[in-house]
């Protein structure tokens, strides 16, 4: 794997976003509503595990926890956005800081801190308000095949310039920056190395270097 450091590490959040569930109920509807009541539903990006997730998570708190599936980050968040008067989720699992103030200025999320709260995603909080809560940290990392590049008498490549080179033409899949969250990621951390005013240019270098644009990880 190489990690090309200059790249923006991703938060991903874990965001409760307020579903009310019905409350006053008509007393022949009261065993849907009991189970209603008792059902979670997280909505996730689509590499999530979610048949194990959702068994564990239903094991450990007692509810019925289901997960759905709504595609990469980026999609993730537009549909979330789009459903916003009408969630179909009681929480959401797979939006990092990329994309996190598109669903805060929608007003998406149901601000909250949790009580015991480690102090590193303290300090990651979105906003003082609790919008969204981060779960974990990490870079955005480009994943080669080292025997290959090996075998082929090629060196590996360690840079954003070598990406673009023609030594590796055709060699290289990206994410779709407008549906990924990691390919946004990617986008963000050619701006913070080539400047708001070159980045541009080096995606033309790498788009005339072959490399793949997809549009997910399938």
């Amino acid at each position: 794997m190489m990690s090309i450091r200059t790249m923006a590490g991703g938060i991903a959040g874990a965001i409760l976003i307020g579903m009310s569930l019905a409350g006053c109920a008509a007393a022949d509807n009261q065993g849907a509503d009991d189970a209603a009541a008792n059902t979670v539903t997280i909505v996730v990006h689509d590499s999530f595990p979610n048949d194990a997730f959702a068994a564990a998570a239903s094991a450990a708190t007692g509810y019925d926890v289901q997960v759905i599936t709504a595609g990469d980050g980026g999609e993730l968040t537009s549909q979330l956005v789009l459903t916003g008067a009408a969630p179909i989720a009681d929480a959401f699992f797979g939006v990092d800081n990329i994309f996190a103030s598109r669903l805060v200025d929608a007003g998406i999320t149901d601000p909250h801190i949790p009580a015991q709260l480690p102090a590193r995603a303290q300090a990651g909080l979105f906003d003082e308000q609790g919008s969204l809560v981060p779960v974990t940290l990490g870079a955005t990392c480009i994943n080669i095949d080292p025997a290959w590049f090996a075998e082929q008498g090629i060196a590996v490549p360690s840079s954003y310039e070598d990406l673009a080179n023609e030594t590796y033409r055709g060699l290289t899949v990206l994410l779709d920056p407008s549906t990924s969250t990691t390919g946004a990621s990617f986008l963000v951390g050619t701006v913070a190395h080539f400047g708001a005013n070159g980045f541009a240019d080096y995606w033309s270098q790498l788009m005339a270097n072959e490399v793949r644009i997809e549009q997910g990880w399938t």
